[in-house]
């Protein structure tokens, strides 16, 4: 009898494995990393070569910022030695929240419109708040640099796949490179030196990344980065706000060559949202002797920290079919939410154990609400009006981060600086 040969389908169902097999073993070799991550014991320790005390931890009391926030009081003593009035301290703390960051820059400009927006003394960014910081940092003038920012950009240019044989080789399913331009072509030598220049009067400016290899928030001192005179400091500015709003999997890791007890290694960032939604001068130093020494001790010269927060952390509706790809987006969506309300409540309870004036003010929509990052021009320019309404509005805060689960209008408005 003539030797019959299997069908197809149990081939198909051989080969099936076999080829799935192949495909785990290509993504495991993507993106090989050219430098060891530095040994977990030395991890604290770890500085960027020429750079030295411009980070820490985050989410503890820091020495490398408790110098730097205690030097800025200082600088504001002096000048008030001088003849100038000093008002109270104003904190401005930028969550992340993706293309949802239209919101807080359409509030910047809609704030600016009332007369009431003031300087600030401190800043901090995180994720898409980190595209946010530097030009909210410098003041009003830049608000146009941040429609701009947002409202030109639409996820065509920034969320560009990666074709399906580079995916295999890559550790992100977009292209970098335009996120990148836009990062270098809005962040320039001159605006450093405009960073540089505020840091040395006394004010601050943060920014947050995650440590994948220690798993922990990094702030950075970007100040002191603009003031550091070295060559690589608008490089490394410009990494840092790279990293910080490198989304996991939609863009790759950002690596950072460091130095520990005497070695050389590489440290792998991304998103600083990972870590924390939204942080501020509580998590890095003691507030009290902050308050202190900033010569803001009394009740008539308040201390007042203004929360923007990109997207509504909270539970919203949205239809999310049964594949893999929706429910992951879905889950990491609730998970965020989750983490932002705590954060929010955490700097709240700061705020209340140290007599500081609390201001939050969120989105009342999400242009994400599954989770994904891709959006049109029209919804961002959209959402980028909604903040600038909300922000030129005569109440726009809340003073409470369960105030605004309630689908209430913010109830609280502020005095002119």
């Amino acid at each position: 009898m003539p030797e019959t040969r299997p069908a197809p389908r149990i081939l198909a169902a051989q080969w099936i494995p076999c080829l799935l097999l192949a495909l785990q073993g290509l993504l495991a070799c993507s993106a090989p990393r050219t430098l060891e991550p530095v040994p977990a014991e030395w991890s604290a320790r770890a500085e960027v070569p020429g750079f030295p005390g411009i980070r820490g931890f985050a989410l503890q009391s820091s020495l490398v910022f408790r110098e730097s926030i205690l030097e800025a009081g200082r600088l504001r003593r002096q000048a008030q030695a001088t003849g100038h009035e000093l008002g109270g301290v104003r904190i401005l703390a930028l969550s992340g929240g993706g293309p949802n960051g239209a919101f807080a820059a359409g509030f910047l400009k809609g704030w600016t419109q009332t007369g009431k927006r003031p300087h600030f003394d401190l800043v901090t960014g995180v994720s898409t708040g980190s595209l946010i910081a530097p030009f909210a940092f410098l003041g009003s003038e830049f608000d146009e640099v941040l429609e701009r920012l947002y409202t030109s950009s639409s996820s065509k240019k920034l969320f560009q796949s990666l074709p399906f044989w580079r995916i295999l080789s890559s550790n992100a399913l977009y292209d970098v490179r335009a996120l990148r331009k836009v990062i270098a072509g809005a962040v320039t030598e001159s605006i450093l030196e405009q960073i540089a220049h505020e840091h040395r009067r006394g004010r601050r400016l943060f920014m947050l990344t995650t440590n994948l290899d220690v798993g922990r928030a990094v702030a950075w001192d970007m100040g002191k980065i603009a003031c550091s005179e070295q060559p690589g400091a608008l490089a490394l500015f410009q990494k840092i706000m790279l990293a910080s709003a490198s989304i996991p999997l939609a863009y790759p890791p950002v690596y950072f060559e460091v130095q520990a007890e005497g070695g050389t290694y590489g440290e792998m960032h991304f998103d600083g949202g990972v870590a924390s939604q939204v942080f501020m001068l509580g998590l890095l130093t003691d507030l009290g002797e902050v308050r202190s020494e900033f010569g803001v001790p009394s009740a008539d010269m308040t201390t007042r920290v203004y929360v923007l927060r990109s997207g509504v952390p909270r539970a919203t509706w949205s239809y999310a079919p049964a594949d893999l790809r929706s429910i992951g987006l879905r889950s990491v969506t609730i998970a965020t939410n989750s983490m932002a309300l705590g954060d929010l409540l955490r700097i709240h309870e700061l705020c209340q154990q140290n007599d500081l004036d609390f201001r939050l003010a969120a989105s009342p929509v999400d242009l994400a609400p599954d989770g994904g990052v891709e959006y049109d021009d029209v919804a961002i320019r959209a959402l980028f009006e909604t903040g600038r309404s909300r922000g030129a509005s005569p109440s726009p805060w809340w003073n409470h981060p369960f105030d605004m689960l309630k689908d209430e209008e913010p109830p609280h408005s502020d005095q002119p600086e």
